[in-house]
């Protein structure tokens, strides 16, 4: 997977922009705002993977420091084969969407 790099203050992906592939932080911190507040993922947690069964983001995506991506395409039907075929990133996918879904919700 080929992984791309962004610059510190870039906004990496905004509110209902169209979802079609789970990110992978491999480096660095993102900021992550929705209606009602915000949170930070750093690297290891997964974006998207929240939103990829709305077909649209929900969250905006900010570069707080220089940011690499390794972008996953997929559909959420996709995404149940990458978890079953790829257990390392099942191993960061679910810690990483509880993160969201615990911070989101409460």
């Amino acid at each position: 997977m080929a992984v791309k790099e962004f610059p510190a203050g870039e906004v990496l992906f905004q509110s209902e922009q169209p979802v079609t592939a789970i990110h992978l932080i491999t480096k660095g911190t993102v900021r992550a705002a929705y209606p009602g507040g915000e949170f930070q993922l750093t690297r290891g947690d997964v974006i998207g993977v929240c939103e990829l069964h709305l077909g649209s983001f929900y969250i905006t995506y900010h570069a707080e420091e220089a940011v690499a991506l390794a972008p996953y395409p997929c559909t959420t039907v996709q995404l149940a084969d990458l978890m079953a075929s790829n257990p390392e990133m099942s191993g960061r996918i679910i810690p990483s969407l509880y993160k969201q879904l615990r911070t989101i919700l409460n």
